[in-house]
C-alpha cells in the first residue's frame, strides 16, 4: 500500500555530492575535505556552458565534451566525461573542456586528482591539461565561445596518458582568489579525420597538506657531463611515507656545494658532476609554499666517473647588453665540450629560466631566449642544455634597477604568471606577441571590450578591474597607466571614439583586502578615444607604512561600452621637474619657412637629467597665421613673429613653456634661453599659475625648401 507520496522540486545547480570510492595513491591531499561535486560524474554528469556569467556549480561542458554513459568509466564505473582532440567538424585550436567553480582558500595550495586514458590512441596525441581559472573574471576571447574559460591562474599539462586508466595529479595555487574554475580540457588538432580524445574520472580537489620534511638519495656511477638524477622525497603532516615530488611550477631545487667546481645544478633538480674532487652536497627545495633543507651528502668524483665519451663540460650564459626594463635583452649561450671546443647551437636543446620570476622574465622568440627586468632585485638566469645524452648547467646573474614598484607594469608576464589580478562581467585578455601592433611597450599589453561579438550576455555597462598589492613606506606616490581609448560599439565590436569611464585609484588595505584607511581615486572621461596612447595619473600620500591596492577602474558607457588597450602601470615616488624646456632639431642653424621641423619636449629635472615626453602636451600660437603645428612638426607659413606656448601635465602639476617664433630677417641663430610657468596643482580640479626665467627666440629664415 503506498500513502502520502508528493513531489519535490530540486535544482541541480544545489546538488552537492563530493563523495567518491575510487582508489587513490595521492599521498599529498588533505582527504577529509574533497570540494568537487559529482566527481565521477555518475548523479549529473555535465551540460553545456550557458553564459560568461553562469556560476558553475556543477558539472559543465564546452565544445566536442560531455559525459559518457556508455559503462567503461574508472573503477567499474558507468559514467565519465570525454573530451575530444580529433574529430570531423572540430576545427583545429578549439578547446573542448569541462569546468565546476569551487569556493577555495586564496593563496592555498591545491592537489587535483583525476583519471584519464586515451581513446583511438595516436603517436603525438594534444595534452590533457587541468586549470584554475578567475570564475568571476573577464571573458577572455580565446575561443568562438569563451562562457568556460576565464582568466588563467595556474595550469599542469600532461603528455604521458596511456589507453589504461591512470591517476594524474597537479598542485595548482589560488593565488588572491576564493572563487575558482576547476577547468580540464584538450586543445583540438587535424588527425585525418580521426575521432581521437580523452576519458577523464574521478576528479578530486584537496587542500594540500603542510611539508614538513625532504630527503635527498643519489646513486653511484655517475659520469660528468651527465645528470645525477638526484631523488629527492618529501614527508607530508600526518604522514609518515615520505613520497616523490615532480618536479613542476611549485617546486624548485636549490643546491649548495661545499666545493666550487666540482658540481653544478638548476632549479628543476639535475645535477651534474663537473671535475675531480670531494665536496658536500645538500638541497633546500621549494615546495608549495615552503622551503625544505635536506640531508648532506659526501660525493667524490674521481677517475671512474670521469666521461670518456663527448660531453658538455661548460656551459656560458651572458648578456648582450645591460638587462633593461623597456627593451628584451638577447641571453647568449656558449656550450664547450671537454677538450673546451666549441659545440654548435644546431646540435643542441636548451632552455632558459629564472630564478627569480618576480624580478626577471624569460621569454623565448625566433631569435632565442631574451630577457626582461620587471622589478628591482636579483635574479640568476639559468640555461640548461641537452647534447646527445649529456647535460651542461650555466648561470647569470642579473640585477634590475628601476623606479617602478609594481611588479611586470607592462604586462609581459601575464600570460606565464599572475602579478595582476583581474575581475569584470566584459571581454578582456592579453595581446602578446612579435607582431602585436597594440602594445605601447615590450611585445603586450592587456585589451579590455563590451559589448563584445562572441557573447551576447555582454552588455554596454560592462566593467573591468586590473589591480596589484603593493606595500608602500610613508611619502608622496605617483601612480600612472597608459590607456589607447575606443570602444565597441554594438555585437560586432566594430571600433568607434566613443565610450567609457575610468577610475584610477590607490586603497589602504589589510592583509584579508579589507580597506583601512581613505581611498584616493581619480576619474577620467574617456569619452573620445584618440587611437593613440594617454597617460592617466594620480598623486596620493603615504602617511603611515601600509600595504595597497592598486587598481584601474573600468566603466562601461551605457551607449557606447567601453573598449581599450591598456599597458606600462607605474607607482613610483613623486619627482617633479624643475622646469620645462622645448627646442627644435639640435642641427637646425637656420630654419626654411617652407620647411618642417620637429619640436622636442624636455622636463628638466635636479642634476640637469631630462626625460623626453612626448605624451600629455598642448601646443599654443599667438598667430596661426605665422606657424602651426601637428604631430610633432612646426610648419612656418608666413613671415612675422608668433609665441609658440607649450604645456604638459606631469604628475598632478602643469608645466609651460613658450617659444618666440620670428619668420623673416637674417643671421640669427637659435637661442637656447627658456621661458617655464609653472602651474602647481592645488586639486584634482584646479591650478594656479607662477612665472619664471626669460623667453627664447627663435628665428625663421626664408629660403628653399629642403627635406626633413
Amino acid at each position: 500500500m503506498i500513502d502520502d507520496v508528493s513531489l519535490k522540486e530540486i535544482n541541480i545547480d544545489d546538488f552537492i555530492d563530493t563523495s567518491s570510492t575510487a582508489p587513490t595513491d595521492c599521498k599529498i591531499g588533505d582527504k577529509s575535505v574533497q570540494f568537487v561535486n559529482d566527481p565521477g560524474f555518475e548523479n549529473l554528469g555535465t551540460s553545456p556552458v550557458d553564459s560568461t556569467f553562469e556560476r558553475m556549480k556543477v558539472w559543465k561542458s564546452f565544445s566536442w565534451a560531455g559525459t559518457d554513459r556508455n559503462g567503461w568509466g574508472n573503477n567499474g564505473s558507468t559514467a565519465n566525461a570525454f573530451l575530444t582532440f580529433s574529430n570531423n567538424g572540430l576545427h583545429a585550436g578549439e578547446r573542448p573542456a569541462i569546468g565546476q567553480d569551487l569556493t577555495l582558500k586564496k593563496n592555498t595550495y591545491y592537489v587535483v586528482s583525476f583519471f584519464a586514458k586515451l581513446w583511438n590512441p595516436i603517436a603525438n596525441p594534444s595534452p590533457i591539461t587541468v586549470t584554475f581559472q578567475d570564475s568571476n573574471g573577464v571573458n577572455s576571447g580565446t575561443d568562438n565561445n569563451t562562457a568556460m574559460f576565464k582568466k588563467n591562474l595556474d595550469r599542469v599539462s600532461f603528455t604521458d596518458v596511456g589507453t589504461s586508466w591512470v591517476e594524474k595529479q597537479a598542485v595548482l595555487f589560488t593565488d588572491n582568489y576564493v572563487e575558482n574554475r576547476l577547468v580540464i580540457f584538450t586543445t583540438a588538432i587535424e588527425h585525418e579525420g580521426q575521432i581521437n580524445g580523452y576519458h577523464v574520472d574521478d576528479v578530486r580537489v584537496w587542500e594540500v597538506l603542510e611539508p614538513e620534511e625532504a630527503k635527498l638519495a643519489i646513486n653511484a656511477g655517475y659520469k660528468t657531463g651527465k645528470n645525477m638524477n638526484p631523488n629527492i622525497t618529501v614527508k607530508f603532516k600526518d604522514n609518515d611515507e615520505f613520497v616523490s615530488i615532480p618536479m613542476e611550477n611549485h617546486v624548485a631545487t636549490h643546491y649548495e656545494f661545499g666545493t666550487a667546481g666540482i658540481f653544478i645544478a638548476d632549479l628543476n633538480n639535475n645535477l651534474v658532476p663537473l671535475a675531480e674532487g670531494n665536496s658536500t652536497v645538500k638541497c633546500n627545495v621549494e615546495v608549495f609554499g615552503k622551503t625544505l633543507t635536506t640531508n648532506q651528502l659526501s660525493l667524490v668524483v674521481n677517475d671512474a666517473n670521469i666521461n670518456a665519451n663527448k660531453h658538455i663540460q661548460r656551459v656560458d650564459v651572458s648578456t648582450a647588453q645591460a638587462i633593461s626594463t623597456t627593451t628584451y635583452t638577447t641571453v647568449n649561450v656558449d656550450v664547450f665540450d671537454e677538450n673546451d671546443n666549441y659545440i654548435f647551437e644546431n646540435e643542441t636543446t636548451k632552455t632558459v629560466v629564472s630564478e627569480n620570476k618576480k624580478v626577471v622574465f624569460v621569454r623565448e622568440l625566433t631569435t632565442g631566449y631574451h630577457v626582461l627586468g620587471i622589478s628591482s632585485g636579483t635574479s640568476r638566469i639559468y640555461a640548461t642544455v641537452q647534447y646527445n645524452d649529456s647535460i651542461g648547467i650555466g648561470y647569470v646573474d642579473l640585477v634590475v634597477d628601476t623606479d617602478n614598484l609594481l611588479i611586470d607594469g607592462s604586462f609581459e608576464a601575464q600570460n606565464e604568471h599572475s602579478f595582476w589580478s583581474f575581475s569584470g562581467t566584459g571581454g578582456g585578455s592579453g595581446d602578446d606577441g612579435q607582431t602585436n601592433t597594440y602594445r605601447r611597450s615590450g611585445y603586450a599589453n592587456l585589451w579590455y571590450m563590451a559589448p563584445i561579438f562572441w557573447d551576447a550576455h555582454v552588455p554596454k555597462t560592462a566593467y573591468a578591474d586590473i589591480g596589484q598589492y603593493v606595500n608602500l613606506t610613508p611619502g608622496k606616490y605617483a601612480l600612472s597607466v597608459y590607456i589607447n581609448r575606443y570602444a565597441a560599439e554594438g555585437v560586432e565590436g566594430r571600433l568607434s571614439a566613443n565610450g567609457g569611464l575610468c577610475t584610477l585609484s590607490a586603497t589602504p588595505v589589510d592583509a584579508d583586502g579589507q580597506i583601512v584607511g581613505d581611498v584616493i581615486s581619480r576619474e577620467f572621461d574617456c569619452s573620445y578615444g584618440s587611437f593613440a596612447y594617454g597617460k592617466l595619473s594620480i598623486v596620493f600620500d603615504c602617511v603611515t607604512a601600509s600595504r595597497y591596492l592598486v587598481n584601474l577602474h573600468i566603466q562601461g558607457d551605457a551607449e557606447f561600452g567601453y573598449g581599450m588597450q591598456v599597458d606600462d602601470f607605474e607607482l613610483k615616488q613623486a619627482v617633479y621637474p624643475v622646469q620645462l624646456f622645448a627646442t627644435l632639431d639640435e642641427t637646425v642653424t637656420t630654419l626654411d619657412i617652407e620647411s618642417i621641423y620637429s619640436v622636442y619636449v624636455y622636463a628638466i629635472y635636479e642634476g640637469d637629467r631630462r626625460e623626453e615626453l612626448n605624451t600629455d602636451l598642448r601646443f599654443f600660437f599667438d598667430d596661426f597665421s605665422i606657424c602651426v603645428y601637428s604631430n610633432g612638426y612646426l610648419f612656418p607659413k608666413k613671415e612675422g613673429e608668433t609665441d609658440l606656448t607649450i604645456r604638459a601635465t606631469i604628475l598632478d602639476q602643469t608645466y609651460e613653456t613658450t617659444l618666440h617664433l620670428v619668420v623673416g630677417g637674417s643671421g640669427i641663430s637659435q637661442n637656447d634661453t627658456n621661458n617655464t610657468k609653472l602651474m602647481i596643482g592645488l586639486s584634482i580640479g584646479g591650478v594656479a599659475l607662477a612665472s619664471i626665467g626669460t623667453s627664447t627666440t627663435i628665428i625663421v629664415f626664408r629660403r628653399k625648401k629642403r627635406g626633413v
